[in-house]
């Protein structure tokens, strides 16, 4: 039990035996959750019978050191965590960064192709009824190169 040292304690109700002082300053702190003064003793037993089986039970004690060792080692793997996601997002950007440099390669394979075929098919003469659209020959001329 509790044993209050303050004088106030011994003068309330239900406080007056040694089995109930309470100190004022937990009196207070307790009041969110109970009202001593208002419950008496039998009542707060009641309570703080039905409420500690709620309570999550304290483990078993570790010493200083152990406990940084467990903070380091949980350090340690929340690192290796990150570094397997930096690894995996790194994998992904090379992969992506492949796959876009194959694509232009592609791509620019078939314009000179294109430009090819349009150099030949006017060199051939037959690109004179088909040029006659000023729109396509501003078009040819800004994107083919002069050579």
């Amino acid at each position: 039990m509790v044993e209050s040292h303050n004088p106030r304690d011994r003068g309330r109700p239900d406080s007056g035996s040694d089995e109930f002082a309470i100190p004022e300053g937990l009196r207070l702190r307790l009041v969110p959750w109970i009202d001593i003064d208002e419950v008496g003793a039998a009542g707060f037993w009641r309570w703080l019978e039905t409420v500690l089986p709620l309570l999550p039970a304290p483990g078993p004690k570790k010493d200083s050191a152990s406990r940084r060792g467990a903070q380091e080692i949980e350090r340690m793997q929340e690192l290796a965590r990150d570094l397997v996601d930096c690894a995996g997002d790194r994998a992904r950007l090379t992969i992506a960064c492949e796959r876009y440099f194959s694509d232009n390669r592609a791509l620019s394979i078939r314009v000179k192709a294109l430009e090819a075929a349009v150099r030949s098919f006017q060199r051939s003469g037959m690109g004179h009824g088909i040029d006659g659209d000023a729109e396509t020959g501003a078009i040819a001329e800004r994107y083919l190169p002069h050579r």
